[in-house]
Parts: C-alpha cells; structure tokens; sequence
C-alpha cells in the first residue's frame, strides 16, 4: 500500500521495517496480523510483535511464519532502538530464521541482523535507511546461496496532518535499485 516505503513508520511494525523507529513507541505494545494473498493458504504469512519503551528507548521481539508442508520458514527477531538526541535513532536487531524444504535442504538454521537510523531533520522532513543482512549471512554452501541483503533509504515530507509524502530507493544485491514513491492520506472522518 505504501509502494514497501516502510523504513520511516512509526509504529510497533518498526520491529521489521526500521528497528530504529522502534523507540518512537510510548506504551508497551502487542500487535498480531496475518496476511494471505491471493487468498491462498500456503502463501499465508502470520505474525506476532511486542515492543517494551524504556529511557532511552525501546525492546523489541518478533515471531512470523510461513509456508505449507513442502516449505517452511520461521523467524524470530530481539531488536533494541536507542534514541541519540530529540530526532535522532538508531537501532540493530538480532534475526534466527529456521528453513524447513524437506529432502532438499532438510531444516536450515540461519542469524543475521538489521541495523537502522532515522531522523526528524525539520517538523516537515524525515528520512530514514535500513539494512537487512549486512553480514551476508549463508543459507547453503551450494552455489553460495545466502540471504538476501536489503538496504532501503527513504524521505517523508508531510505537508499537512493529512497529507504526507514519501519517495526513496531500494537496492538487493540481487537485483537493480528500485525507485519508490508514495502518498499517505489520512482521512479524518468524524461521525
């Protein structure tokens, strides 16, 4: 919905998005979703997220799952945002993802990490950037195949309490950079 411009949310889903934004939350938080597209069972992803604010910032924890019989995969996430001045954040989250392919791969056991900043440059403009799997980490020795690595630097300027604008680019080291623009449009329906 928001063209996968997700590094500047702030909100419990930081935890995968943006760790950094993380320490934006004010109350401990629960958050559970599942997603099915295409109304397909196997393609369901399920997920559950739990953020804790402290001083300075903010814990985080992660479960999701997906897959049917042939192919499963598992992830569970421990996260900490830390914040480093008024409009300023970082973060780094500790990922264990589990594999199961079945006579293929059997079960795999994989750990990589994101790291995350953002920050509030004027009460109109914020930018963020996320790196998913800087240490390249492998899934199997065959063909060196390894998790894919994601890097995601993105702007929000928000021209009115309804109206923001967002715009940045994406790159995997398995494919070219994508540009992405969005708008988000909050509506305020009073009944």
């Amino acid at each position: 919905s928001m063209s996968g411009l997700n590094v500047n949310n702030e909100n419990i889903w930081s935890i995968n998005n943006n760790i950094s934004q993380l320490a934006k939350i004010k109350t401990p938080t629960l958050s559970i979703s599942s997603f099915q597209p295409f109304l397909v069972k196997d393609f369901t992803t399920s997920s559950i997220v739990f953020g804790l604010p402290t001083q300075n910032g903010a814990f985080g924890i992660n479960f999701s799952t997906n897959g049917n019989k042939h192919l499963q995969m598992h992830n569970i996430g421990l996260g900490y945002s830390h914040k480093l001045g008024e409009n300023i954040q970082s973060g780094v989250k500790l990922n264990y993802f589990m594999i199961n392919a079945g006579d293929y791969y059997n079960k795999k056991s994989i750990i990589s990490a994101d790291i995350g900043f953002s920050a509030k440059l004027s009460n109109d403009l914020k930018i963020g950037v996320c790196i998913k799997n800087p240490t390249f980490s492998k899934v199997s020795n065959f063909d060196d195949e390894r998790l894919p690595t994601n890097i995601q630097l993105a702007a929000g300027y928000i021209f009115s309490n309804e109206l923001t604008i967002h715009t940045g680019i994406e790159k995997s080291i398995f494919y070219p950079a994508s540009f992405l623009a969005a708008i988000e449009y909050l509506s305020l329906i009073h009944i």
